[in-house]
């Protein structure tokens, strides 16, 4: 990626942010594998209040966002909803990244491929 990921956490503690960050500059590498041509990822993770008065902390909220040239940037959004009270961090950040890479499987799939005579000048093909 030619711009650094920009992160931003909600309602984590410390050691929860810092290890989602890791995990995901870790997935955010396989996505720069997978298309190289990205050039920009924002990466958010919120935490819903649990109940008050108890220790389950709440779901966890998760927006990726890259940026690809020439095309709409690819979003994932994993709600809150989707998740579980005293659900990890780790599996939310996961599961938004996997719909980020079925995104971009969907990219490659649409993208026209040039083969034969479609890469030959239009005056050499008549």
């Amino acid at each position: 990626m030619n711009v650094p990921m920009e992160w931003s956490t909600r309602g984590l503690c410390n050691r929860d942010a810092s290890q989602a960050f890791e995990l995901a500059v870790l997935l955010l590498e396989k996505v720069d594998r997978r298309l190289p041509r990205a050039i920009a990822c924002r990466v958010a993770v919120a935490r819903d209040h649990g109940s008050h008065g108890h220790e389950i902390e709440g779901p966890v909220h998760v927006r990726v966002e890259v940026t690809v040239p020439s095309r709409p940037p690819v979003v994932a959004v994993r709600h809150a909803d989707e998740g579980w009270p005293g659900e990890g961090v780790v599996s939310a950040l996961h599961e938004a990244f996997r719909r980020v890479h079925a995104q971009l499987d969907g990219l490659h799939r649409h993208e026209p491929r040039r083969h034969g005579s479609e890469r030959r000048p239009l005056w050499l093909t008549r």
